[in-house]
């Protein structure tokens, strides 16, 4: 079994960016994490993971404008498909299978 930190609800203190929260979950021992589509540090991301050697076992495609993702949203396939997009392309560069 692998035990990951989801990084939506842990080390989240003062606001603190996704990358910056993949070094605490490496300083408290954890090897994974799954983490939100950090879209607007994408750069800081990857260069935290490939620091520590952490794996991101599961990113979470982004929501968009809509509390629960525009996949949930009718007539709004295009948005969808395009953070489908954006999250398999980061998903690629981070070595992450998992969505």
């Amino acid at each position: 079994m692998k035990l990951s930190a989801n990084l939506n609800f842990l080390f989240t203190e003062g606001g603190k960016p996704i990358s910056e929260r993949i070094y605490m979950a490496h300083g408290a021992g954890f090897n994974a994490v799954e983490i939100p589509f950090p879209s607007s540090e994408l750069e800081d991301v990857l260069q935290a993971k490939e620091s520590t050697g952490i794996q991101i076992g599961l990113i979470n495609i982004s929501l968009g404008d809509s509390k629960f993702g525009n996949g949930s949203v009718p007539n709004n396939q295009e948005n969808f498909k395009k953070e489908l997009k954006d999250t398999i392309e980061f998903a690629k560069k981070v070595r992450c299978t998992n969505m």
